[in-house]
């Protein structure tokens, strides 16, 4: 329920002049309210900029409660819910279309993509492999069942294609497999023909996917009903199908993905409990706090096992963040309150230590523990005990380090240098700590004897070691806690521990500084919250392969991964990439750099090959792209390669290098361009709809994948550094999102695409996760633009269900959309001299031209200066030409628009004929 407050005083503000970071920057502002009483509050605000200098602080700010300062539409807010999916749907063509008798089709030409069309034959058709005479045939089919048609077209396939689809008559495209997820090639049609339903209004193209299990007899009759029933996308019909292979007809609709929505953005309900030994709690970070949920009662105890009450427990900055999803062994101190059989019976009820990989639990269940004699150094010893064990582990254990022998510690964390330290009192081994590196370490190295043993505990080897010493008998070793109960069954934790208790028993003293005993300080509100994504990236790790460099990817606060490895075709010669670079590092990061093009199979797989090698590659984005914007009608062959290559090669290259490396993500930048069909991207969209369903494949094979479709980023990467691309994308989308948003969706697809074992019930909306098609927000925008009624989307027949929700909202009292009516317009007209119609038609598409231009109409001229002296360029004419034919149901083509003797009386002398 939010509050309405009035602010009285303010008790003490200081005020700091920003830097010049800070200015037009994003920043971040924390309030907090320390008291409460009857109506008042006492409210403390501070205000950061983006170099993280307070430049605001605002303390004991008196506020008072007032309910009239509560806007109405404010009162019940609701949930955001920016994630879609598409969901198919049964189609309301019934069985009749399954049914449908083949007719006489010598008017009807089957366009095939090998040198044999079964179902060419099967509707008794013409069938054509290579170019034909398109005017000789009032129907056409393309048979694309092997999906090479546009992924290895050549230009003369692709001349062909375009006369085939921009012929006017009705065309029926025919996949195979696609939708069930076993050819990917094959969906390249389908983001590619809805930009061509969306530059070509009065387009009648179906597309048909059947299941490779589908008899043919069946598939042929569906392809006979569409022949001839096709509508255009306007009308609202559908005109994309899937026949599975159970004989059902199913058409997409673009739902909300309710899992994810509620996931990260509807609040959920909790409460203040006191944690009880009969109910286990598991926390996890929300925002800024630690929320615990109640967990299943203990199950039955194993021999050997016991159960614990955690009273204390280990944690490090990263356990603080939600997106290190950390599994690293820990440290927790507590009662054993249920034993399991062969313990003890006299440790039910007494302090124990054990390990575990929870974070934040209150209850355990192990059979690594020992006891701990003396209660009253519990506390002391929560402290000690980590940074003790792994001393223990490394120099007594691993090192086998003795009494005489001389053990040289590399710089190290100061609590970890004290413990081994004191493991060198009373006759133990001689221990000598370098506390900061210097140039004696590598002369100490190469100077050791024979027996010499050099230890990485809980550490990666980065880079080369000089091998001389390895020549003189010297060997290398390999330990840590964090991770050893990853290859053994936990007698090395349990060793670890049980020597270190006997220590911290025999001195009775910690064996850590004081210092030592204080965490790092976390603000915990810079914590985005993941709630669940699976990050289980070890540090240690090369996490992200990226391809292509993109802001988006790298300018998360508290990034999962701390190693990144990107290959671009341009290396770090651009400015960009080298301030990328250069600011992931100053940020602890490791960054590796390989020049190479994203679409070069082999450059790829020898960049993977080298990266494992050295670090197990946890994560993968893909965001390779090229835009070679244009007319379907107008673009070339080459220009057509130009973006597809990138996005399907890039793809593909990953995919195979990678094999069947298990993966946390396989994120692929796709585009909502390629779900909504914008005009002048056939290629650009027919690249992301290669990306959707290799994301299907994956996922049917049990592998992490997820193609993320986002639409225009307002603030980050090619749209925002390119207005003419904004703008040209702001006129026909009234949705983007902002660089916060685009960076939680990337959270959110990491859920999306994680594997699971429902691999053969995976469908294209568990594969995909659609952003930008939220329909408050959309309302918001098309609010505050030009009319939206004739936008391309919007009749579209898969986005029924947000046109549902859009209407609901603009029959809100509170909306203040545009109503606009062509048939009111054209009636007001009625009985008038025609003199007066042009002038009132002609201003008319003026002012619609104006609009789409973001321009005003008053010094518009109807007579006196053709249409395309105001700017109205081929992209800018189709959106003309589509509005045309909705308004007036006038089809014109964009040349006629673009021809210097066309004005606007012109165009409205066509409409008064055609009515």
């Amino acid at each position: 329920m939010p509050w309405g407050v009035v602010p009285l005083e303010i008790g003490e503000m200081v005020v700091k002049f920003p830097a010049a970071g800070d200015l037009n920057a994003q920043g971040q502002c924390t309030t907090w309210t320390d008291k409460a009483w009857d109506r008042y509050f006492n409210t403390n605000c501070q205000l950061f900029g983006a170099s993280g200098e307070c430049v605001l602080d605002i303390r004991y700010l008196k506020l008072v409660k007032y309910d009239a300062a509560v806007p109405a539409q404010l009162s019940e807010p609701k949930p955001r819910q920016p994630y879609k999916q598409i969901v198919w749907e049964p189609a309301s063509i019934g069985e009749e279309a399954l049914v449908t008798k083949p007719e006489d089709n010598a008017n009807v030409a089957v366009l095939q993509s090998n040198t044999d069309s079964t179902l060419g034959a099967a509707l008794a058709s013409s069938c054509f492999q290579k170019a034909f005479d398109v005017d000789q045939f009032d129907k056409i089919v393309v048979d694309d069942a092997s999906g090479s048609m546009l992924a290895s077209a050549s230009a003369k396939s692709w001349d062909l294609v375009k006369k085939v689809l921009t012929s006017g008559k009705p065309v029926v495209w025919v996949t195979r497999g696609v939708n069930q997820g076993d050819s990917v090639a094959g969906g390249i049609p389908q983001g590619f023909l809805r930009v061509v339903r969306s530059e070509h209004v009065s387009a009648r193209i179906a597309l048909v996917d059947a299941d490779v299990q589908v008899p043919l007899e069946q598939l042929a009759s569906l392809v006979q009903h569409q022949l001839s029933s096709v509508e255009t996308k306007d009308s609202g019909e559908d005109v994309e199908f899937w026949l599975t292979q159970d004989s059902k007809v199913l058409v997409p609709r673009i739902h909300q993905n309710e899992n994810l929505n509620i996931l990260f953005h509807r609040e959920q309900p909790y409460q203040s409990v006191v944690a009880s030994p009969d109910e286990p709690l598991k926390g996890k970070i929300v925002e800024n706090e630690i929320l615990f949920e109640t967990q299943p009662s203990p199950q039955q105890l194993a021999p050997g096992e016991v159960d614990i009450l955690v009273s204390h427990a280990e944690l490090s900055k990263d356990d603080l963040s939600p997106h290190f999803a950390s599994e690293k062994a820990r440290i927790v101190i507590g009662t054993v309150v249920r034993i399991g059989e062969g313990v003890d019976t006299s440790l039910n009820g007494r302090t124990v230590a054990a390990y575990t990989k929870a974070a934040f639990t209150t209850r355990l269940i192990t059979k690594i523990f020992s006891q701990i004699n003396t209660d009253e150094l519990a506390a002391a010893t929560a402290s000690t005990l980590p940074y003790l064990c792994k001393a223990v582990d490394a120099v007594l254990h691993a090192a086998n380090a003795k009494a005489g022998d001389h053990v040289l510690l590399l710089p190290a964390a100061e609590a970890f240098q004290h413990a081994v330290s004191r493991l060198g009192q009373n006759g133990a081994p001689n221990i000598v700590v370098a506390g900061a590196p210097h140039a004696l370490i590598g002369e100490v190295w190469r100077s050791m004897p024979r027996g010499s043993k050099l230890l990485f505990s809980d550490a990666a080897i980065n880079g080369p070691l000089d091998p001389r010493p390895f020549a003189r008998g010297a060997t290398l070793a390999v330990c840590g806690i964090a991770n050893a109960d990853e290859n053994d069954d936990g007698s090395a934790l349990s060793r670890a521990l049980d020597t270190s208790v006997a220590l911290l028993a025999e001195t009775g003293s910690p064996f850590a500084p004081a210092t030592a005993v204080s965490p790092p300080v976390l603000d915990v509100e810079e914590l985005l919250d993941v709630s669940g994504a699976r990050d289980s990236l070890a540090e240690s790790g090369a996490n992200v392969l990226a391809i292509g460099y993109g802001r988006s990817q790298i300018k998360a606060r508290n990034p999962a991964s701390r190693n990144f490895v990107f290959i671009s075709r341009s290396g770090t010669r651009k400015a960009e990439a080298t301030d990328i670079v250069q600011r992931l590092k100053a940020e602890g990061a490791s960054v590796g750099v390989f020049c190479a093009d994203a679409s070069d199979e082999k450059a790829v797989a020898d960049v993977v090959a080298e990266v494992a090698a050295t670090r197990p590659i946890r994560g993968v984005i893909h965001a390779a792209m090229v835009l070679q914007d244009g007319l379907f009608q107008e673009m070339t062959f080459d220009k057509y390669q130009a973006a597809l290559k990138p996005k399907m090669w890039g793809a593909i290259a990953l995919h195979r290098a990678l094999g069947d490396t298990p993966l946390d993500f396989f994120i692929m930048t796709s585009s909502l361009s390629a779900v909504t069909g914008n005009p002048g991207q056939a290629n650009y969209c027919a690249g992301n709809s290669y990306l959707d369903f290799l994301a299907l494949y994956r996922r049917r094979r049990g592998q992490a994948a997820c193609s993320l479709a986002l639409p225009m980023v307002e603030d980050v990467g090619v749209v925002a550094e390119n207005s003419d691309i904004a703008d040209s994308l702001a006129r026909k989308n009234p949705f983007g999102v902002d660089e916060r948003e685009m960076l939680l969706a990337f959270e959110a697809a990491m859920i999306q695409g994680w594997p699971g074992n429902e691999e053969g019930l995976v469908g294209i909306g568990d594969a995909q996760l659609v952003l930008g098609l939220e329909p408050r927000e959309m309302a918001v925008a098309m609010g505050e633009s030009a009319d939206m009624s004739d936008a391309y989307w919007l009749h579209d027949a898969r986005l029924a269900p947000v046109r549902t929700e859009l209407d609901a909202i603009a029959a809100d009292p509170g909306s203040q959309q545009k109503q606009d009516s062509a048939g009111a317009f054209l009636a007001s007209l009625a009985g008038k001299p025609e003199e007066e119609v042009l002038a009132a038609l002609g201003a008319h598409i003026a002012g619609r031209t104006a609009r789409i231009l973001g321009a005003q109409a008053d010094g518009f001229k109807l007579d006196e200066a053709s249409v395309a002296s105001y700017g109205v360029d081929s992209m800018i004419g189709v959106e003309l030409q589509s509005w045309l034919f909705k308004e007036f149901a006038l089809q014109i083509s964009v040349q006629v628009l673009s021809n210097p003797n066309t004005t606007f009386t012109s165009l409205a002398r066509l409409i008064v004929e055609k009515l």
